[in-house]
């Protein structure tokens, strides 16, 4: 599910009629956006270009793992 195109809103609208489903969200997810998804419902957040294109990709990974914790 591309999320940057969607919001977490969407996820929390698909969770309606599909509530036995697991969504899984990619594209456009950082540390200040990944908590938001997982609270309307998501079970995961791929992230790819935020956390690579990081200057300290650790220190980037230790704050996704706080926000998503």
């Amino acid at each position: 599910m591309p999320a940057r195109a969607v919001g977490p809103g969407y996820v929390r609208e698909l969770l309606g009629p599909f509530a036995g489903a697991q969504f899984m969200v990619t594209g456009g997810i950082d540390a200040a956006n990944a908590r938001a998804f997982l609270d309307a419902g998501a079970v995961a957040v791929g992230v790819g270009s935020w956390l690579s294109g990081a200057p300290d990709v650790e220190a980037a990974a230790r704050e996704l793992v706080g926000v998503a914790a």
